[in-house]
């Protein structure tokens, strides 16, 4: 007799809820570092590529995070209202728009770097090195397959 899987057993249920964990638990870390004045989910995303390299066009910042435009953009625009970043269009190609951090973002890098230390210490508790190097090689298929799935969607939209 084949068992019929239930809804709340898929790989889909788990994903959803490992994505409101995931944000529930850095608001709780962000509020505990006293980032929350700062910084909000999202955002550390985009600080930790500018940690990387400052003053990137947003292209760039678009392809490392993996953020469409439109999600960055807006992300930048309360980035930028806030205070830790600085965004100008490029002298060389008038059409991009490079970032840069601003002194705030700049002195909450420690801190910002203690947050995804202490994060990635809570996701890996219960995980042998070999089991987190295993689901981050299947998270990474899942994401392929999802940003693929994606494109394709987009490209159908675009022809009519």
């Amino acid at each position: 007799m084949i068992r019929r899987m239930k809804k709340t057993e898929d790989l889909a249920f788990y994903v959803r809820r490992i994505s409101h964990s995931f944000s529930g638990l850095l608001e709780c870390l962000l509020e505990d570092a006293q980032l929350d004045k700062h910084v909000s989910p999202g955002m550390g995303l985009v600080l930790l590529v500018l940690y990387e390299r400052d003053n990137r066009i947003i292209k760039e910042i678009s392809q490392r995070t993996q953020l469409r435009s439109s999600t960055l953009t807006s992300l930048l625009s309360r980035m930028q209202k806030g205070g830790l970043v600085r965004c100008k269009k490029d002298y060389q190609d008038g059409r991009a728009v490079r970032v840069r951090l601003s002194n705030l973002a700049k002195t909450l890098k420690p801190q910002i770097f203690n947050l995804h230390r202490r994060l990635n210490q809570v996701i890996t508790t219960n995980l042998s090195k070999e089991e987190v190097r295993a689901t981050k090689d299947s998270l990474l298929k899942i994401i392929e397959s999802m940003r693929y799935r994606e494109a394709q969607h987009r490209k159908r939209v675009r022809r009519g």
